[in-house]
């Protein structure tokens, strides 16, 4: 039972993150940098937020399966 209480633990982590992740993509459709460097660091944010829900997933496979 510990198991899927990990597993579930980290599967609600991923949606958190996803969450989070649609979110600051929704704000920055309705309300777009208005500079290039405000731009670039807003999508820049955007990446490593995309990135960091990737390991997040890797790790989470590696949990479950026990392989990469």
């Amino acid at each position: 039972m510990k198991n899927n209480e990990k597993t579930g633990a980290a599967a609600y982590s991923l949606l958190h993150a996803l969450e989070h992740l649609t979110a600051d993509t929704n704000r920055l459709t309705v309300w777009p940098p208005v500079t290039k460097s405000a731009a670039i660091n807003e999508y820049q944010a955007l990446i490593d937020q995309a990135e960091r829900i990737v390991l997040k997933a890797k790790d989470l496979k590696h949990e479950v399966t026990g392989r990469f």
